[in-house]
């Protein structure tokens, strides 16, 4: 019979015991030469490493459960593994030893037990080393090999001769063993020998559960410091489960907050007309720990082609080139350009322009009205020289803009400027298509409104 000693359970321990302790006695008891333990499981060792690591970086709680189990089992095996090596300097290591019933051999990680009657005989060849020999010990079923000095060759051949006058006595007298009903053990016997690495494994599971949040914890809020972002601070705020550090990681956010507030109004932009204003916008999102405000673009067309139908001018309509289309198209242009000067000064997790409507936002309100200019019209340079019944004649489009910062917690805007964009004197096309000239106008009066809020916001 061979089994793991991983498998022993506590009875057949307890026999081995007595024969190993009655062997030597007996002097029935060989040790071998070469002594190799149950060697550890490399596996095993490379994933408790990791797990170990694991244990020290990790600051995500969905791993939680997945470690919590992990280390439950790793444990049950590495105590499991322990205790077969505990066990094998028990047993007296690697040896051989019988008494009248049984020859028992420890090998490595096997126990072998053998019925003394089925022993054939015993016999001594030299090692592949040319100085050790081998003794072997045949059975019925099986040969049992054990590493010897040369000069422990006396005490071999009494322990040889020991064990034939034994195993000669046995079968003299008719003894047969059945190893199978003398040594079957029920299923509750069999797992005795791992109560020990299940109570173990229990412990440490116990502890783990208890440890592990707080080690998660530090770790995320560790990792949130080592970004040093809002957004890292953020992270860590909105995992419910991480408890320990929150009011330093809100400290942190206001810091990162206060440190471009500074930049802002005491440093880069503080002769903007509209510092003071933005400055408590950034305080307000800083509060709120928030970092979106809304730009909304707000239109009325006052266009009139009230010219176009006179037969003795020509003059082009100018309603069609001011189509929601065509509009919204400018104010994405304005949109892009501004929310990219601002991103250049803060990060997006600190101060973004979007233009979804959120009643929890700051709000950055442009209400712009598109007129004709009823002091101009226009004509092609090249046309001057004709009457004016030859000419093609374009209207002059005025915009008038009212621009509003409106904080959610405040009825009333904290701060606005209004601008009139008239039309140039004289201004180039690419071509002179409606869509080119009356384009251009919309361009240039886009433009003067972006230059003014430069003017007021991020003047240097």
């Amino acid at each position: 019979m061979k089994l793991y000693l991983t498998s022993i359970p506590i009875e057949l321990r307890v026999k081995i015991k007595d024969f190993l302790h009655q062997s030597k006695i007996n002097n029935t008891y060989l040790p071998s030469y070469k002594k190799k333990g149950p060697l550890p499981n490399l596996w095993l060792i490379g994933f408790t490493l990791v797990f170990i690591l694991l244990l020290f970086v990790i600051h995500k709680w969905v791993l939680f459960y997945w470690l919590v189990s992990i280390g439950a089992i790793l444990t049950f095996f590495i105590f499991n593994q322990s205790q077969s090596y505990y066990y094998w300097k028990q047993f007296g290591k690697d040896s051989v030893f019988f008494d009248s019933k049984y020859f028992v051999s420890i090998q490595n990680k096997f126990v072998n037990f053998l019925p003394l009657s089925s022993f054939k005989y015993s016999d001594i060849i030299l090692s592949e080393n040319g100085k050790d020999y081998l003794i072997r010990f045949h059975f019925d079923s099986i040969s049992i090999l054990q590493t010897i000095k040369n000069n422990n060759r006396e005490r071999i051949l009494k322990f040889q001769n020991a064990l034939e006058n034994y195993a000669q006595t046995v079968k003299q007298t008719n003894s047969h063993f059945d190893l199978n009903s003398t040594m079957s053990f029920s299923l509750a016997q069999k797992l005795s020998f791992y109560k020990n690495p299940i109570l173990f494994s229990l412990f440490f599971t116990i502890v783990l559960f208890l440890w592990l949040p707080s080690r998660i914890d530090t770790n995320a809020f560790n990792n949130a410091k080592n970004l040093k972002t809002a957004t890292s601070f953020r992270n860590y705020l909105a995992e419910d489960n991480n408890t320990i550090y929150r009011d330093e990681a809100r400290e942190e956010i206001n810091i990162i907050y206060d440190k471009y507030i500074s930049k802002y109004s005491n440093v880069t932009y503080s002769s903007s007309p509209g510092a003071e204003a933005f400055v408590e916008t950034l305080k307000y999102l800083r509060d709120k720990n928030i970092f979106n405000t809304s730009l909304q673009f707000v239109s009325n067309s006052l266009l009139n082609d009230f010219y176009s139908e006179q037969e003795e001018y020509k003059i082009i309509p100018v309603t069609h080139s001011f189509t929601d289309e065509k509009n919204n198209s400018r104010e994405n242009a304005v949109f892009q350009t501004i929310q990219s000067s601002f991103g250049k000064i803060f990060p997006a997790d600190i101060f973004s322009i979007s233009d979804k409507i959120d009643n929890t936002f700051p709000k950055f309100e442009v209400n712009y009205i598109y007129k004709n200019n009823a002091e101009s019209l226009y004509f092609q340079v090249k046309e001057e020289n004709l009457p004016d019944t030859k000419r093609t004649w374009y209207y002059g489009i005025e915009i008038e803009w009212r621009f509003r910062i409106y904080l959610p917690n405040k009825n009333n805007a904290i701060y606005e400027f209004n601008l009139n964009s008239f039309p140039a004197h004289q201004f180039d096309s690419e071509s002179f298509s409606p869509d080119a000239v009356y384009s251009n106008m919309a361009i240039s009066a886009f433009h003067d409104f972006k230059n003014e809020f430069y003017e007021q916001f991020l003047k240097e």
